[in-house]
């Protein structure tokens, strides 16, 4: 299986001073002082990610085409809803689209 290139997400937000990037497919994250270096150090944590995780715990990015959707989640609560009960304090209602 040869693979060139692998389309991840950057999610990056402000937090104690200091800016953080998530990778969500991998669970990768990293920090910078400013958003464009959370984005160069998170690159740099997925290469070594990926370079030292053999490809079978990863390789499920590659089957398939993927299609990238924008996703909202609205009606977080701060105090638990019960509704399931499988959350303590947020109750998310996720659309896409």
């Amino acid at each position: 299986m040869a693979q060139d290139t692998l389309h991840l997400t950057a999610v990056i937000r402000s937090e104690d001073g200091q800016y953080v990037s998530l990778c969500p497919e991998l669970g990768v994250a990293s920090c910078g002082d400013t958003p464009q270096e959370a984005q160069v150090m998170l690159k740099e944590a997925l290469e070594l990610f990926l370079a030292h995780t053999p490809i079978d715990e990863y390789d499920y990015l590659f089957d398939g085409e993927s299609v990238s959707v924008p996703v909202t989640v609205t009606g977080l609560q701060s105090e638990p809803c019960g509704c399931r009960g499988s959350h303590s304090t947020l109750c998310p209602e996720v659309s896409v689209g």
